[in-house]
């Protein structure tokens, strides 16, 4: 074979094998769940402010959720979290949905 269709081939496999990679490890937002706000913790670095909310999950495990000033939910309240999995590993990964009236 010549070197240029060698090139071809392994240039042709690598993109492949990455747009394999890409919806493999794609992440979906699986369901959404209901936690309810526990805390909100300020932290301050270089470059500002930055905001929490912990919150605990019905099954009594807690989180820390990154936030703005602008949506922090009351404490106590309940919120509605979107709950993406990792399709490679078990972790869950939760974000602010919305914050439920009460």
């Amino acid at each position: 074979m010549k070197p240029f269709a060698i090139a071809f081939i392994l240039l042709l496999a690598g993109v492949s094998l990455l747009l394999v990679l890409l919806k493999v490890t794609s992440p979906a937002i699986d369901r959404t769940v209901t936690a309810t706000v526990q805390n909100h913790v300020l932290t301050q670095s270089l470059d500002g402010n930055r905001h929490y909310m912990v919150v605990k999950l019905a099954d009594g495990s807690t989180t820390r959720l990154v936030t703005n000033q602008n949506s922090l939910c009351p404490i106590g309240s309940q919120i509605e979290l979107n709950v993406t999995s990792s399709s490679l590993g078990k972790a869950n990964t939760y974000q602010l949905g919305q914050c439920l009236p009460r």
